[in-house]
């Protein structure tokens, strides 16, 4: 269901997390859940160019850095247990995954 706020522009449709992750750069995150990083792994043999921001629940950033290559590993010991979004977006597209850190 959308919902529209009465003073912004009206849209003609909503773009959901799901929907952008079936048109998205092929990517796997993991481990998740994760304790003290995460990696990220490009499903291709090209190198990616992009960007890569964390996200917590409350939308704050928390990580953002460039993409240049096939895979990063990301220390999270600076990051409380819960729940965060991981966004990487490349020429290909966007791929938003949630990740939880036990």
């Amino acid at each position: 269901m959308c919902t529209f706020v009465p003073y912004t522009q009206n849209a003609g449709a909503c773009t959901f997390i799901n929907e952008l992750e079936n048109n998205d750069p092929e990517f796997n995150i993991f481990p998740n859940p994760f304790n003290t990083s995460i990696t990220i792994l490009g499903n291709s043999t090209e190198k990616a160019e992009g960007t890569i921001v964390i996200y917590n629940a409350l939308g704050s950033i928390l990580f953002d850095s460039k993409l240049k290559g096939i895979s990063i590993v990301i220390n999270t010991d600076n990051l409380s247990q819960g729940v965060y979004f991981v966004k990487i977006q490349t020429k290909q597209g966007i791929k938003i995954k949630k990740v939880v850190k036990e």
